[in-house]
């Protein structure tokens, strides 16, 4: 079996040579086993599944997130004379007909996890006796409510896959996973002993820095090249929209991606900054998975995501060829506050509920006593349903600040939560940056800050002012009496980001002490 496995690698895809853990991942597969593969982002996980297909009889369903991604893959295995298809709602429906009714001359067929819900799709598999021999689901970490982009259709593969006599091989796909999604993915795929095969997460050539100012805008262009390949994700379509203008107009070649486009203003502009007619993309995370183009510079976080997944993934577009590339994160404390908006509108907190009570029955003269009550109700309902997630989001969002404020290697922060470990990436701004100042205000404001106990930020900025009246211990308080918030919090930014200060939150309050 290697011997054909390295004739088809070789023929058919011109590999000489696997990627670690690429052979083993394949064997297994033909071995019969249920399979996860857990590999970082350029290590070749479409081969892992796209070999097997080819040497297995009948048909392998490849499962997949994004019809981009699918598109692309299949286009090239055409290029090679492999019979490949994909259905997708973007294609006219004679031409998925068409695809339905010779699935029996196909050997990889992709389609989105939605589609494994139409009875339509079920009834020609049935049809035409269509035996599926593999199921290859790519970004599998969206089984879970504890993976980045969760998706609820991909619950239903678990009854397609009961539906299939005899079961297919199961195999999952995923850049990082830890021990939490790894359960979801086992129970809801009902995946009784599968083998797992983990490659490190780490990635030796990545640069992570985080940059925490008040001047978002003005330390963007400080770190943006027009002459590199860059990525800037955004977390909100206004920002993005923003940004686009704004850079536009500063003549940078850019193009943009968000969940709202249509499908050929997607393919548009991706295909613009894959082909570098444009060399900086502005994206949601809606652009983050899949997107194979080896040489990005850069990959700027305008607005911090909200899971640590989803920025692993991000980064992971950056130096995919291998050479030293950076991933910079613009911060600012306003960050945390959008998270707060962001999950009260969501997922309401029990004092918004009962807030929102208030002014129902406030208004409640105005309107019919049946009326006050179904709209009470649908306020207690919305607050009830949504107590499992906000607890989930929160969590996930704690995990992200607590990185993003770390003093410790950012890479040994980040591989902690995959259950990986490393003494430290000496490349990161934690483990790099070198201990100056700027201004002689930071070194007042050095000896200003207490070295024992932590304050509140806000009040550090009243004392630091001379504007309270308790009067700590510090023997430069006075000294800044003349200076506003701003330029004291400037001062804070830079120490922190020389790693002389530590910063710290509880309950999104922010306090500060020294090193």
């Amino acid at each position: 079996m290697k011997e054909k496995i390295y004739k088809i690698a070789k023929d058919l895809f011109n590999i000489n040579e696997f990627f670690p853990l690429q052979l083993e991942v394949i064997e297994s597969i033909l071995g019969g086993n249920e399979t996860l593969a857990i590999l970082p982002t350029g290590s070749g996980k479409s081969i892992c599944y796209q070999i097997p297909a080819l040497l297995s009889e009948g048909l392998t369903l490849v499962v997949s997130p994004l019809v981009s991604l699918m598109k692309d893959q299949v286009e090239n295995l055409k290029n090679k004379n492999i019979p490949a298809e994909y259905i997708s709602s973007t294609l006219k429906a004679s031409k998925n007909k068409e695809i339905l009714e010779n699935l029996n001359k196909i050997k990889l067929l992709y389609i989105t996890p939605e589609r494994l819900g139409s009875k339509q799709f079920k009834n020609f598999i049935k049809k035409q006796n269509v035996k599926i021999s593999i199921i290859a689901i790519d970004e599998i970490h969206s089984v879970s409510l504890w993976g980045r982009s969760f998706r609820p259709s991909y619950l239903g593969i678990k009854n397609f896959i009961k539906e299939i006599i005899p079961r297919p091989v199961v195999c999952g796909f995923t850049a990082t996973l830890n021990e939490r999604i790894l359960k979801d993915i086992k129970n809801f795929l009902d995946l009784k002993n599968p083998v797992i095969f983990r490659k490190t997460t780490y990635r030796d050539n990545l640069k992570i820095e985080v940059r925490l100012t008040d001047e978002k805008f003005k330390t963007l262009f400080d770190i943006i090249n027009k002459e590199e390949n860059t990525i800037i994700f955004v977390s909100s379509k206004l920002t993005l929209e923003y940004l686009v203008n704004l850079l536009g107009e500063k003549n940078f070649n850019i193009t943009y991606y968000h969940g709202d486009l249509s499908p050929e203003e997607k393919e548009k502009n991706q295909n613009a900054f894959l082909t570098e007619e444009k060399n900086i993309m502005v994206a949601t995370s809606a652009f983050g998975m899949g997107i194979d183009k080896k040489n990005i510079r850069k990959v700027i976080h305008f607005e911090i995501p909200y899971e640590i997944e989803e920025y692993f993934q991000e980064i992971g577009r950056a130096g995919r060829d291998g050479k030293i590339s950076s991933c910079i994160t613009i911060l600012s404390t306003e960050d945390f506050s959008e998270f707060e908006k962001m999950i009260e509108k969501k997922y309401p907190s029990l004092k918004t509920t009962l807030n929102e009570i208030k002014n129902i029955l406030k208004k409640s003269l105005n309107f019919s006593p049946l009326l006050v009550v179904y709209e009470i109700q649908k306020v207690i309902k919305k607050y009830l349903s949504g107590r499992k997630e906000r607890k989930l989001e929160i969590e996930k969002f704690k995990k992200v600040i607590d990185f993003l404020l770390t003093d410790e290697c950012r890479f040994k922060t980040l591989l902690k939560h995959f259950n990986e470990a490393i003494e430290k990436c000496g490349k990161c701004d934690n483990c790099t940056n070198k201990k100056h100042f700027i201004e002689n205000i930071d070194k007042v404001i050095l000896a200003s800050t207490p070295e024992i106990f932590w304050i509140k930020l806000t009040d550090f900025y009243k004392i630091i002012q001379g504007k309270s009246l308790f009067l700590l211990p510090f023997k430069g308080h006075r000294k800044l009496a003349g200076f506003n918030e701003n330029k004291i919090k400037d001062s804070i930014i830079r120490l922190k980001n020389y790693n002389l200060i530590k910063i710290k939150r509880k309950n999104f309050e922010f306090y500060i002490r020294a090193k």
